[in-house]
C-alpha cells in the first residue's frame, strides 16, 4: 500500500527514455562513424587518381630515357656527333661551304598584305575618333 501513497517518488528514466537516450547516442556515434568512412572513402580515391597518373607519367619517362639513351649511344660516335652540330649550326668542313636559302616570296607577301589591307577597327572605335 505504500506504493500508493503520494510520497513516494517516480522514477526519472523509464525503461522507455531509456531506450530514446541509447538510441539518440547510438545515431551520434554513427553519424561520426560514417562521417569518418566518408572522409576516408574520398582521400583514397584522390589517391588512386594521383597513382594512376603517376604511374602514366612513369610509363612516359621510360619511353623518353629510351630515346635519349638512342641519341647518347648516336652522339658517341663521330658521324652522330657530326650529324648533330651540322643539324644545329651552320658548320662545314674544311673544303665544304655552307649555303643559307632565306625564302623572300614569303616575307614580301606577309608585308604585301599587311599595307594594302586597312586595319578594320569596331563600330565604336570609329565614332570616337570622329569625335
Amino acid at each position: 500500500m505504500g506504493n500508493f501513497q503520494g510520497g513516494a517518488k517516480r522514477a526519472i528514466f523509464t525503461p522507455r527514455v531509456r531506450a530514446w537516450i541509447a538510441i539518440s547516442l547510438l545515431a551520434v556515434v554513427c553519424f561520426f562513424l560514417g562521417r569518418a568512412v566518408w572522409n576516408i572513402y574520398c582521400k583514397n580515391s584522390l589517391a588512386q587518381a594521383g597513382r594512376e597518373e603517376t604511374v602514366r607519367t612513369l610509363s612516359d619517362l621510360k619511353i623518353r630515357q629510351k630515346s635519349v639513351e638512342a641519341k647518347l649511344s648516336k652522339m658517341q660516335t663521330e658521324q652522330g656527333v657530326e650529324s648533330a652540330i651540322r643539324e644545329t649550326l651552320p658548320m662545314a668542313k674544311d673544303g665544304e661551304h655552307v649555303i643559307t636559302i632565306i625564302d623572300q616570296t614569303a616575307s614580301d607577301t606577309s608585308t604585301d598584305e599587311a599595307s594594302s589591307t586597312p586595319a578594320k577597327i569596331g563600330f565604336w572605335a570609329a565614332v570616337m575618333k570622329g569625335l
